[in-house]
């Protein structure tokens, strides 16, 4: 794809609590922008948990674990949705100080419905694709190839 009319083209890569901006261009992507969220990961009864459980003949034993017990609650998502006001905010920053071409956004699938809905809210929704997948550690060759690959959508 040599067509230039689809360079620079800016590209997101977010999850919950990072995100980071990529310059994308025909040959590569530089990061123009990082974003941390800082939120508490673990409540009090999250992280640890003890099991009883009774097994035949032998009586009780007990199984102890580690990690979430619990699916995401309300208090999680909020802090998702949070942080995704501030991706768009950024977003829309970069997009208007910039001459891109093309916006993509590679979030989760969970964060599917929450990125469609800011990217309205933030005016941002007429001209971009979403890629599903947490792409925040990817290396830039991995990126430029997944960006590139995203591009297609945009021929005429």
């Amino acid at each position: 794809m040599r067509n230039k009319k689809h360079f620079p083209s800016l590209m997101v890569v977010t999850n919950k609590e990072h995100a980071l901006w990529y310059k994308v261009l025909d040959n590569k992507v530089e990061e123009v922008g990082e974003y941390k969220t800082d939120h508490p990961k673990f409540s009090d009864n999250e992280g640890y948990f003890e099991k009883s459980t009774k097994s035949g003949n032998t009586g009780a034993s007990k199984t102890f674990g580690s990690g979430s017990v619990r699916e995401e609650g309300p208090h999680e998502m909020h802090a998702a949705e949070e942080h995704l006001k501030e991706v768009v905010k950024h977003t829309r920053e970069l997009w208007g100080k910039n001459s891109y071409e093309h916006l993509m956004v590679a979030a989760p699938g969970q964060l599917k419905n929450f990125v469609k809905d800011r990217m309205k809210k933030g005016k941002l929704n007429n001209n971009y694709k979403q890629i599903s997948g947490n792409y925040t550690h990817a290396d830039k060759d991995t990126l430029h190839k997944l960006a590139k690959d995203s591009l297609k959508a945009f021929r005429e």
